[in-house]
């Protein structure tokens, strides 16, 4: 089973004006062979276009505000549209290597089990040796990232509820309050314990290496040297692979 069938849609969240994020979606999305087959780029799979805000507040930055209000808008649009399995990806997923030989048992075994989240890519987790055979694990303590995940239709309006809440919320409450996607992600799973959370273990979706547009690393402030950190991204990623 390749990842599309898995889903009955999928969102790439790319900022309009990052069309290097874009492209380099567009290149891993065939180098991974997720199933994308010709006309459904538009319908199965849609590049989803993400908010700058102005403002941050009540978020620590405009660019965690931003991210936040972006996964929003995709939960909410899957809900409008009815999708009962939906899968959200940032766009600077990263596949790991034999990423469709790997992930087709696992996914073809989530067909046939009931969940309310997974996460295919994430940092942290349970431990595993090098080497070992993918498979899922439900998980309840945190994890970071939030550039592939799964929402089921019964987790769905939950979890627009959550976000929606924390964007009403004060500044500090670790559960109601604003933060970043991912610990929404975390503070959902606590607060809904009966939603089971499977993650891939290990992680197969890592994430490149790229300009933030949500916490920019100090090159990356530096207009003149953009061009030269991209190329030498490129070309560490081109090695890892």
């Amino acid at each position: 089973m390749n990842l599309l069938d898995a889903f009955d849609g999928a969102y790439v969240l790319s900022l309009p004006e990052r069309t290097d994020r874009r492209r380099e979606m567009e290149r891993e999305l065939r180098r991974a062979d997720v199933g994308l087959r010709t006309g459904q780029l538009a319908e199965k799979l849609r590049f989803f276009p993400a908010i700058r805000p102005t403002e941050a507040t009540p978020f620590p930055s405009i660019g965690i505000r931003g991210a936040s209000l972006s996964h929003l808008a995709i939960l909410r649009d899957a809900e409008a549209r009815g999708l009962s399995r939906v899968l959200v990806l940032e766009d600077d997923a990263e596949f790991e290597p034999g990423f469709q030989a790997r992930a087709a048992p696992l996914l073809a075994a989530l067909a046939r089990r009931a969940w309310g989240m997974v996460h295919l890519g994430h940092l942290g987790g349970p431990a595993t040796p090098p080497g070992a055979e993918a498979g899922w694990f439900e998980f309840e303590g945190a994890i970071t990232g939030a550039h592939c995940y799964g929402v089921s239709w019964a987790a769905l309006r939950p979890l627009i509820a959550l976000f929606e809440e924390q964007h009403r919320g004060v500044p500090g409450d670790d559960r109601r309050g604003p933060m970043p996607a991912d610990g929404t992600l975390n503070v959902f799973r606590w607060l809904n314990p009966d939603f089971p959370r499977l993650l891939a273990v290990p992680s197969l979706v890592g994430q490149r290496s790229s300009r933030s547009d949500i916490t920019p690393s100090r090159i990356d402030r530096v207009p003149a040297l953009r061009p030269l950190v991209r190329i030498a991204r490129a070309i560490r990623a081109r090695r890892r692979r």
